[in-house]
């Protein structure tokens, strides 16, 4: 039995673009809305309060995906303190595995005490070893080679060539 080939395919995932790093990300005015940057598909996120500690996945559009925090009560049972480094490393090895799981292969991470806090590098940390790649790539710039409708950037005048006109 032979299979037909199909003339068109319609891929009807709406994150598709961003993983072939064709989608646009928010740079300029737009990228810098309310004092936060933008310029990301995925950015982790780490909330630390006195008595416990939570982790999220933020899209750039679509808001928080995935979130995890030693408030639950099916994690507050494994943990000795809620609040400790070893909570904070135990919650970045459970996040990575849910982005895994996700399709979530490659995310920004916004940690401001990064230097300063033992909790964050241990987070951070065991985001790494858990296989979750913790940089974005660089987005494909639309050009002519890439998207033939883009023709306007590709032939552009050279300003510094006069222009012949003939008036006859």
């Amino acid at each position: 039995m032979v299979l037909p080939v199909l003339e068109c395919l319609t891929v009807r995932n709406p994150r598709n673009t961003e993983w072939l790093r064709v989608a646009r990300k928010a740079y300029g005015y737009e990228g810098w809305l309310n004092r936060t940057n933008n310029a990301y598909y995925y950015r982790i996120e780490l909330n630390k309060k006195n008595n416990f500690t939570s982790a999220s996945v933020r899209h750039r559009t679509d808001g928080i995906i995935l979130e995890v925090s030693t408030s639950d009560r099916l994690i507050r049972n494994r943990l000795h303190n809620p609040a400790d480094v070893s909570s904070a490393e135990n919650l970045g090895r459970l996040l990575a595995l849910r982005c895994l799981k996700a399709g979530i292969h490659f995310a920004c991470v916004h940690i401001p005490d990064l230097e300063t806090s033992e909790k964050s590098r241990a987070f951070r940390n065991a985001l790494e070893s858990s296989g979750l790649v913790l940089k974005e790539f660089e987005t494909i710039e639309p050009n002519y080679h890439v998207d033939k409708r883009y023709h306007w950037i590709y032939e552009q005048l050279d300003r510094e060539k006069p222009l012949d006109i003939d008036d006859k």
